[in-house]
């Protein structure tokens, strides 16, 4: 069994008007839009794009295969029946999740490339030795959660990212390992 996402036609869509079309790509190479109706009528009354299971769509028109969909897939499948066995729905249904994985991986992606500009770079300011030496002797020099006085790290109570100041009503004195565990909670 040879699973592959058709090369002839494009994934299900609707249209503006709430027909099921398809992108396809004629033998001669031209590429236009149609309704699924038109190459197989009465199919649509099966699409269910939240369907579990794939349904057969029509004997391929090259290679011997059949085509299937399964969500918004149209898929070519070599060596099968217009039945699938159990094994065989299992391998299509894994075909089209991690083509959707690796859609939505792309999707994420590019996403944050156009984001990538929208973000402002914001430059941490340190802390003044004036705040650092009144939170120090505020917080007697230890972890404030658990009193450990080793591996001691100067904290945002709210993140600077979060819009918190370098101020003493914002900055606890916590030990290495409380403040990992905290992260960014407040």
């Amino acid at each position: 069994m040879k699973i592959k996402e058709s090369s002839r036609f494009s994934r299900i869509k609707k249209n503006n008007e709430g027909r099921y079309v398809v992108a396809f790509l004629s033998s001669s190479g031209e590429r236009f839009e149609v309704e699924i109706e038109k190459i197989e009528p009465k199919i649509t009354k099966f699409i269910d794009f939240e369907k579990n299971d794939p349904i057969f769509f029509r004997d391929g028109e090259f290679c011997g295969s059949k085509l299937f969909i399964l969500k918004n897939f149209i898929l070519e499948i070599e060596g099968v029946g217009e039945q699938l066995e159990a094994d065989e729905i299992l391998r299509v249904k894994h075909f089209v999740l991690k083509k959707e994985k690796e859609l939505e991986k792309i999707s994420k992606e590019i996403e944050a490339f156009e984001n990538f500009d929208k973000i402002q770079l914001s430059k941490r300011d340190r802390i003044s030795d004036s705040v650092r030496l009144f939170v120090w002797q505020r917080d007697e020099g230890k972890c404030v959660i658990c009193g450990n006085k080793e591996k001691i790290e100067f904290d945002h109570i709210i993140p600077v990212v979060e819009g918190g100041a370098n101020t003493e009503r914002n900055i606890q004195i916590l030990c290495e390992s409380c403040n990992r565990s905290k992260g960014k909670k407040i």
